[in-house]
């Protein structure tokens, strides 16, 4: 799980996928492209793609360490993806052009801006009312496992 995570002393170059919302370094997903979503995005060595693929503006992280058993990882639709560092809201969308690719492919695309609201139990979403305030308004890390 190492080499998935960014350091801490490299915070300020995190970068988060406009697809998944994994938080890498623009190195890293320049080296390895997204461990999610690479077979879609073909990130892997252009800085072009990386800076369309990705932003550095992105709301709050959760740490995944088993996504198939954490019901965060359910709410932030990353249960199917790889353990590591989870934007909460990633700033921006992918370009039209991807779009388009993605939906002739068969996949559809969910913006992680917040725009795309899902239904969960009223006791889950007053849990998660108060982590979104936590991690939008202080940027705490919130390091989540699976919680069962």
């Amino acid at each position: 799980m190492a080499d998935v995570l960014p350091s801490e002393s490299s915070r300020n170059k995190w970068r988060a996928c406009l697809l998944c919302g994994l938080i890498k370094t623009a190195a890293q997903f320049k080296h390895d492209g997204c461990d999610n979503c690479e077979d879609v995005l073909q990130m892997t060595g252009s800085n072009k793609k990386v800076g369309e693929l990705t932003s550095a503006q992105f709301d709050g992280v959760v740490g995944i360490t088993q996504p198939s058993e954490s019901w965060v990882a359910r709410w932030q639709r990353c249960d199917k993806f790889t353990r590591g560092l989870y934007a909460i809201r990633v700033t921006g969308r992918l370009p039209d052009d991807t779009i388009d690719e993605m939906r002739q492919q068969g996949f559809t695309y969910r913006p992680r801006d917040g725009s795309v609201k899902i239904k969960l139990a009223p006791s889950i979403n007053a849990c998660l009312y108060l982590f979104q305030f936590l991690a939008a308004d202080w940027r705490w890390m919130v390091v989540v496992g699976a919680i069962r």
